[in-house]
């Protein structure tokens, strides 16, 4: 899993005082968007990640496999 860094800036500021966590509870029990254009994006539709590259499901004789303990 990757991860962009604001999940821990979000978790710093949310803990990092009562004003964070306020506006945290606030933003999570309010259906109001502070930011119209950014609420705009996330309801822009998208097209799979795997659109064009789908997964392919590999099947193994279990008999040829072999158990390692690393």
């Amino acid at each position: 899993m990757v991860h962009s860094g604001y999940e821990a800036s979000a978790v710093d500021y949310t803990f990092s005082g009562l004003r964070g966590l306020w506006a945290t509870v606030k933003a999570t029990f309010s259906g109001a968007y502070a930011d119209p254009d950014a609420l705009a994006m996330l309801n822009e539709p998208t097209k799979p990640v795997h659109a064009y590259n789908p997964l392919v499901q590999i099947e193994a004789n279990k008999s040829q496999l072999e158990e390692t303990r690393a």
